[in-house]
């Protein structure tokens, strides 16, 4: 991921979007929707000098996407994870 792209998905969020990655893992045939704030810890950890890739092990559990019938990516289902996610962070006052 390059800056511009960070730079753009952060704009598109502070406009009312949602900004997200999908990652597919062809070995074991499974997509994950990573959104813009845990891709965004990934980056800092990168521009800190840490590690520049992630393990499929530091992924959250909750946001791999199963498969479905009929549906290539079923990536719907994790942006409604998303904005759930999102919509009790507000509740709480940012805390979630």
């Amino acid at each position: 991921v390059h800056p511009h792209q960070i730079s753009f998905m952060e704009d598109f969020e502070a406009q009312g979007g949602i900004s997200f990655l999908l990652i597919f893992y062809s070995h074991d045939d499974v997509f994950y929707y990573q959104p813009l704030s845990e891709l965004k810890r990934f980056w800092l950890r990168m521009k800190e000098g840490g590690r520049k890739s992630f393990r499929r092990q530091e992924l959250g559990e909750g946001l791999i996407l199963p498969r479905k019938p009929g549906i290539l990516v079923p990536y719907l289902d994790g942006i409604a994870y998303d904005l759930q996610r999102r919509g009790n962070t507000e509740e709480n006052g940012g805390n979630s």
